[in-house]
């Protein structure tokens, strides 16, 4: 009985530790200026301010509302088994 406790103990912790390196050295997160230069449902394709264009995943109740051409502060994740994702975005109010 002690033996199966520590075993499921050892997995837990195993599992746990597995987990928590996947996402400290193969989740990547980015925040970025940039304008959205089209847009092809559910993805939206933006240009950062260094040139370089990126295809982000955008969430269905988000998509609608964003306009092309225009300028957006974005926060968006990727890692090795998902493509980029959408996690912020908020529209640059310029003066």
């Amino acid at each position: 009985m002690k033996i199966n406790i520590r075993r499921f103990v050892l997995c837990v912790i195993v599992a746990l530790v597995t987990f928590y390196s996947y996402y400290y050295f193969f989740h990547s997160r980015t925040t970025m200026i940039g304008t959205i230069k089209g847009k092809n449902y559910p993805y939206i394709h933006v240009r950062k301010e260094n040139g370089e264009e990126v295809t982000i995943k955008a969430p269905d109740i988000v998509f609608p509302l964003l306009l092309e051409g225009h300028e957006y502060g974005i926060g968006y994740s990727e890692n090795l088994v998902r493509p980029p994702f959408l996690t912020y975005i908020s529209p640059l109010i310029k003066k």
